[in-house]
């Protein structure tokens, strides 16, 4: 193997300066042909495609070798026209090939607008739109018996909002043509029974009256309000308690644990077992209530009508109306409870339990032979006197809340009485500095206008020509530094050594130019602080003092306006505070009223009702361990009566027998 030194190419006494690029060298090539080369390059195919969309054009060029072809801005713009793309064309990237001598396989060299499609309108429910509730998840247990299937609103609330459509933005291709958006379609609210445009914003649907809210599919999806609620089947489990605004119609029945609340009427074509029923009007059970162990009850502010009840409470602010017979049940009612029909055909029996009725209480028979304790009480009005008790306390509270109202409303009264002395002061003195303010600040202006055209002080055009030239200095510099960063990346690609020479010398004047546009831009943000920090330049001493004397005063008046204000702010606090307790002040006071009206109807009809003589009627028997109380007087049957006449005082209630 030889261990001689490597071959280098160069000779160390050789110029490779002049070798590289034609000096004098000792190799004799007068023996090699020169290549032959065509008079004309080649031209190269430039090629222009479009897209399938027109937003996107691509550029081409392709050449054959060995001398490349020099393409030229014409070249390309004519390849351009012929494809007739003549929208989006990126110049700089036409540029960028044409000095760059870099020419593309596939290059993007247009681009068009994209069309912006419009927003259809669309309809924002503020309802649900489930078709049935769903059991809610409480953590440890899932409560099926609330699946909230019903949703009640009040009248002119919101249930649906329109958001209108928006209409797109057209485009353009490449070729210069239009290109339009579709066109966003409209939708309508969709008004049904019981609701209407709002008349404030018509793009709200809003509930024409109280109830609950679905939406109708068999009316192409209007949403209607109602004010029945209809229930095809059984309110079990797959209906869950409900809670409606308005009268309910059951066609099943109510099963045993369930809960209904109406501020209307209810109705139940089957039976009521164990649950609770709420009315805001009547009751109605077609086929009876049976409480089982649990107990049912009832509540009605009206009349509650049954078939049969055993073991329920009813409670009525009307009448109750068995009609075949009543077991273990506590039955109250203000004005009459009727058990059976007329003749003793009818059961119409109450049987053990509790019954209680402002004016009469009518059955064919009381207890039974085996000595049930029945025990009946008329002549008082419980409905009645519980509603005074809850309105009586009502207005002690209403009455508190004026008075409560009354005392703030008298200490901010007063409180405003007291500063309303320094707020006609304030008044008084306000225009008086508010001239004096722009009388020292025309003063200190028209210093200012002096020195300024006599050069001692810097002008506000003076700074924002300085701060122009600043942001100039800055963009050169950014560019400066983006052409330094192409040569440095032309550079590392190496292609020619005459071009990493050229390259190399370029980068070294960018690189000047970067460092004078730095110094330039040190000394022009060092000027703009000297000049901010200096704003007086070079005032004489007397008026730099003169100045700040101006300035001084102006900044106290300018606090004392600042103070004015903080006080005219309070004074308008108070004052709407006030107002506002006012309108609530007067707003109890009316409830009040009506509350005291009502009051007095509800006094009225106690009085009336206890002007009448109760009685207990029983048109067949009166069993032993039975008990009526008329009006606190109690009277406890230890035989069986019947086909007498009883009465307890000589100006109280009569318990008749066999009366029919």
């Amino acid at each position: 193997m030889d261990n001689s030194e490597p071959l280098d190419i160069f000779d160390q006494e050789d110029d490779d300066e002049d070798f590289l690029f034609g000096g004098d060298s000792t190799a004799d090539f007068s023996d090699v042909p020169p290549p032959e080369i065509d008079a004309e390059p080649p031209e190269p195919k430039i090629e222009v495609t479009v897209s399938d969309d027109k937003l996107y054009a691509y550029l081409t060029i392709s050449q054959s070798p060995p001398v490349p072809y020099q393409v030229t801005v014409d070249d390309i713009y004519n390849a351009l026209a012929e494809a007739r793309v003549e929208y989006g064309v990126l110049l700089e990237k036409i540029d960028q090939i044409v000095n760059d001598h870099e020419y593309p396989n596939r290059e993007l060299i247009a681009v068009g607008k994209q069309m912006v499609p419009g927003i259809d309108g669309e309809l924002e429910y503020l309802f649900s739109l489930a078709d049935g509730g769903r059991p809610k998840d409480m953590g440890h247990y899932v409560d099926h018996y609330n699946l909230n299937l019903v949703e009640n609103v009040k009248k002119g609330q919101v249930l649906v909002r329109k958001i209108p459509p928006q209409p797109g933005e057209p485009g353009m291709s490449v070729f210069g043509q239009p290109l339009r958006a579709p066109r966003a379609k409209d939708v309508r609210l969709p008004v049904g029974k019981g609701t209407m445009i709002s008349e404030e914003n018509p793009l709200e649907l809003v509930a024409k009256t109280d109830g609950f809210v679905r939406l109708d599919t068999h009316s192409f999806n209007r949403v209607v309000v109602e004010d029945v609620f209809k229930v095809t089947g059984d309110v079990d489990l797959s209906t869950g308690n409900l809670d409606v605004e308005g009268s309910v119609n059951i066609l099943g029945s109510v099963r045993d644990g369930f809960t209904v609340k109406s501020t209307g009427s209810i109705k139940i074509s089957g039976v009521m077992e164990g649950g609770v029923l709420q009315a805001g009007g009547s009751i109605e059970v077609v086929g009876g209530v049976v409480g089982g162990k649990r107990g049912a009850e009832l509540t009605a502010e009206d009349d509650i009508i049954v078939k049969f009840a055993d073991n329920a409470r009813m409670t009525a602010g009307n009448n109750i109306s068995v009609a075949d017979e009543a077991l273990n049940c506590e039955l109250h009612a203000d004005k009459t409870i009727v058990v059976g029909g007329r003749g003793k055909a009818s059961v119409g029996a109450i049987i053990g339990g509790f019954v209680s009725a402002g004016q009469e209480i009518r059955a064919v028979s009381i207890g039974t032979d085996a000595g049930i304790l029945t025990r009946l009480r008329v002549g008082e009005q419980p409905g009645l006197i519980e509603r005074r008790r809850k309105m009586q306390a009502d207005i002690k509270q209403h009455k508190d809340k004026i008075a409560e109202l009354s005392n703030v409303i008298k200490s901010l009264t007063q409180r405003q009485s007291e500063r309303e002395a320094a707020r006609q002061e304030r008044a008084a003195r306000r225009p008086a500095l508010e001239k004096q303010q722009s009388d020292l600040a025309q003063q200190m202006h028209a210093i200012l206008a002096d020195a300024e055209r006599g050069g001692a002080v810097t002008s506000a055009r003076q700074i924002e020509a300085l701060e122009n030239e600043i942001e100039e200095t800055r963009g050169t510099l950014r560019r400066v530094e983006s052409s330094i960063e192409t040569l440095k990346e032309r550079i590392e690609a190496k292609k020619s050594i005459g071009d990493v020479l050229k390259n190399k010398k370029t980068l070294e004047q960018f690189q000047a130019a970067r460092q004078n546009m730095i110094n330039k831009l040190s000394d022009l943000e060092g000027q703009l602080a000297h000049r901010r920090a200096n704003p007086w330049g070079n005032l004489p001493w007397a008026t730099r003092r003169e100045l700040e004397q101006l300035q001084g005063n102006i900044k106290m008046i300018q606090a004392q306006l600042s103070n004015f204000d903080a006080e005219d702010a309070t004074d308008q606090k108070i004052a709407d505070a006030l107002n506002q307790l006012t309108q609530e002040r007067a707003t109890l006071a009316y409830e009040l009223d009506m509350l005291q009206q009502e009051l007095e109807m509800v006094k009225n009809e106690i009085e009336k009702v206890a002007q009448q003589v109760p009685r207990v009627v029983v048109s067949d028997k009166l069993w032993a361990g039975s008990e009526v109380i008329i009006r606190h007087r109690r009277r406890r049957f230890t035989r069986d009566r019947t086909g007498v006449r009883i009465q307890l005082s000589e100006n109280d209630a009569i318990i008749a027998l066999n009366i029919s």
